[in-house]
């Protein structure tokens, strides 16, 4: 009498499978499992022999996930992997007998910032990313960490190296720190004190000398600043003159070509110019370039006169990367003078800022009565010696 199918003593020995965006979807369970868990007719089906796994057992109704190297199935208790974490946690599986400790390796995702949440953060997404699973997890993170602080008014009192959450919250609120948009994550700022775009920072008439310049700079600073953007401009003019330098080789070279496809002048003839003598030196070109016969050049966009000389092969490549070279160190040394004046500007900027949060003062008391003074005045060496008390604020 021929079984029915279905049955349990039906015994059916399937080869090791390819592994399906379906089945790593649904927690990895190879298809026998997967029928067996979605009930009706697939339920009636025995567990899959196998062999699977590395107990080489068969698929017996555990969660089960995929190698996604050798593409076999290991159950989650035979390489001590949670099923929660594995369906929600892991990128990419790779089983113990495929492993090699370094490169290939099991992968996690990142966690939740919050304790006891396991699930990935939000930071494999083009947008909203955040170290949180949720904007709720979010919060309540922040919650949890306010509120471990000590409060200022409270029956302790608070010494002075203690944060409290009035002093947290003042300082998310302050100009110290930023959210960094690419991790979510806070941070101090490397430049505290400086006033950022659209804050209410408006420089007032006493932050400023003449009414629009600002007080950041000290008189050797200005001075510095000065002289390094006098340099630069300098540096500029001769970029320039490097640039009509390539312009009059240029129109040499091709004014050879020219000759040559003319036939006014022989292939063996190097086309070089005495005119070009003062290319890749400054001075020279410069006062070359002031000259009648330098202004109708550049003038007219073209240079005549060419003279039949043999023995300057390759002048043109020669001299271009001459030139070239210098382009790429005034250009180097422009910048480097450029970044040293706005450290400069920046150390004074942050200097002027910090000494306006730090609200000091300074308070001389004579024989008259205090007296309130800007704390850049120097105090009279006369009241030096005992008639006069200095108090810092």
């Amino acid at each position: 009498m021929p079984k029915k199918k279905g049955l349990a003593s039906t015994v059916k020995k399937t080869p090791k499978r390819v592994k399906g965006k379906g089945e790593k979807a649904l927690g990895g369970r190879p298809k026998g499992q997967l029928s067996a868990l979605g009930g009706g007719v697939g339920s009636e089906v025995e567990s899959d022999n196998g062999p699977y796994c590395i107990c080489r057992g068969p698929d017996d109704h555990r969660w089960m996930i995929c190698c996604e190297k050798c593409e076999d199935w290991f159950h989650g208790q035979c390489v001590d992997l949670d099923k929660d974490i594995g369906e929600t946690l892991v990128e990419r599986f790779i089983c113990p007998n495929c492993t090699d400790g370094r490169l290939c390796v099991t992968r996690y995702k990142r966690m939740c910032s919050l304790e006891g949440c396991k699930k990935p953060a939000r930071i494999y997404g083009v947008k909203d990313t955040s170290v949180f699973c949720s904007d709720e997890h979010g919060h309540q993170w922040w919650e949890r960490m306010v509120s471990s602080l000590p409060r200022k008014n409270g029956s302790t009192p608070s010494s002075a190296d203690t944060l409290t959450q009035e002093d947290f919250m003042a300082l998310l609120a302050s100009t110290l720190g930023s959210v960094d948009k690419t991790t979510g994550t806070w941070s101090l700022s490397k430049h505290p004190f400086i006033k950022g775009p659209g804050s209410d920072g408006e420089l007032k008439n006493e932050d400023t000398q003449n009414g629009d310049v600002p007080r950041y700079l000290s008189e050797e600073e200005e001075l510095f600043v000065h002289a390094s953007a006098s340099d630069r401009y300098t540096l500029a003019e001769e970029i320039v003159q490097c640039k009509k330098m390539l312009q009059l080789l240029d129109m040499a070279n091709d004014r050879h070509k020219a000759a040559v496809a003319s036939g006014r002048l022989t292939s063996d003839i190097c086309g070089y110019d005495d005119r070009l003598d003062t290319v890749a030196v400054q001075a020279p070109f410069a006062a070359f370039c002031k000259t009648d016969a330098g202004k109708a050049i550049f003038q007219s966009g073209s240079s005549e006169s060419l003279r039949v000389r043999r023995p300057h092969h390759g002048w043109y490549n020669m001299l271009s990367r001459t030139v070239r070279a210098q382009i790429k160190n005034l250009t180097a040394e422009a910048k480097e003078k450029l970044d040293e004046e706005t450290d400069v500007k920046e150390a004074a900027e942050e200097r002027f800022y910090r000494k306006k949060a730090e609200g000091n003062w300074v308070e001389v008391i004579d024989h008259t009565g205090p007296l309130d003074v800007n704390a850049h005045q120097p105090v009279d060496p006369a009241k030096r010696d005992g008639d006069v008390d200095v108090e810092m604020g």
